[in-house]
C-alpha cells in the first residue's frame, strides 16, 4: 500500500472511530464493530461487513434508527475512499443499503455536495 493509501486508510479507520463516537451519543453503542476496527482497522472490518452474506445486525440497527447513512456500507462507497474497495465490495455495499430501500445516490450526492 502506498504512503497515500495508508493514509487513506487511517483517515478511513479514524472517520469510523468518530462514527461509532457519534452513534454511541444517539444511544446505540456499536460495540462490536468497534471491537472489529480495533482489531482489523477500517478497511478490513469494512470488507468482512460488507462481503457477508448478511446484513449484520447493525446494519439492521441503523435502518431501524434511521441512520443508513452512518453505515460502514455507506463509507465504502463515498467517493474519495473508492480506491480504498475494489468493484465488488463496493457494489456488495450499494446493493445492501438499496435492499433496505436507502436511497444511496442521494447520500452520495448529498455528501459530495459537502465534501472535506
Amino acid at each position: 500500500m502506498s504512503t497515500d493509501r495508508e493514509e487513506l486508510a487511517r483517515r478511513f479507520t479514524a472517520e469510523l472511530h468518530q462514527g461509532v463516537d457519534t452513534l454511541a451519543a444517539l444511544g446505540y453503542p456499536a460495540r462490536r464493530f468497534e471491537l472489529m476496527l480495533r482489531e482489523y482497522k477500517g478497511v478490513e472490518t469494512a470488507r468482512k461487513l460488507v462481503l457477508s452474506d448478511n446484513a449484520s445486525d447493525g446494519l439492521w440497527r441503523l435502518k431501524q434508527m434511521g441512520k443508513l447513512d452512518m453505515s460502514v456500507e455507506m463509507w465504502v462507497l463515498l467517493p474519495w475512499y473508492e480506491e480504498l474497495f475494489d468493484e465488488a465490495v463496493r457494489d456488495r455495499a450499494y446493493r445492501k443499503l438499496r435492499a433496505m430501500d436507502f436511497d444511496v445516490d442521494a447520500e452520495i450526492r448529498r455528501r459530495t455536495n459537502t465534501a472535506p
